[in-house]
């Protein structure tokens, strides 16, 4: 437990100064009770038959040039499967619809994806169109609770990482990769 912890620093413990340096958040949001339904009206029973995603923006502007990466990456598409739980990350160099279709073909391989649940956005609905996906857009500026904790998680652990190894910006992706 001991070792995972200090590699991942997952769950934010308080004796632990990374943890503390490097997590500081705002309340929890209550959890809605309850299977979370596909378009069809049925739960998700494999993975891949949802797919929520959202983009992290890293460097904003040209002030934000440390924030860049080793290829210039400055944004990130997270993607968590609704079923396994089981979440990835993609540094990117811009939200192109390019970049979100090679990061779905990645977090699927081999398994089909059904739905692609994400902001009304034209990369998003292109990239699903590109996959044969069922694109389920969220209300523009909404973001589902499901990928703000995808989002918080894979930005808490990539901050611990930075912040173990000396906050070297330029290791981002890699932190992100193996968040």
């Amino acid at each position: 437990y001991l070792l995972h912890h200090s590699i991942l620093h997952l769950p934010k413990r308080a004796d632990c100064p990374i943890c503390q340096e490097a997590k500081q958040d705002a309340l929890p949001a209550r959890r809605v009770k309850g299977p979370r339904a596909l378009t069809d009206g049925h739960p998700s029973e494999h993975f891949g038959d949802r797919i929520h995603a959202d983009h992290i923006i890293v460097a904003k502007g040209r002030l934000d040039s440390s924030k860049k990466e080793i290829k210039g990456e400055t944004k990130c598409l997270v993607l968590p499967d609704d079923f396994t739980k089981i979440m990835m990350a993609y540094p990117a160099s811009s939200k192109s619809i390019g970049e979100c279709v090679k990061a779905l073909t990645r977090f699927g391989g081999k398994r089909p994806l059904v739905e692609f649940y994400a902001d009304n956005t034209l990369e998003y609905e292109s990239a699903a169109s590109q996959l044969g996906l069922v694109y389920d857009a969220t209300v523009p500026y909404r973001k589902t609770a499901i990928i703000n904790r995808a989002i918080r998680t894979v930005e808490n652990v990539t901050r611990c990482c930075l912040v173990q190894v000396g906050n070297f910006n330029e290791l981002r992706p890699l932190a992100i990769r193996h968040a």
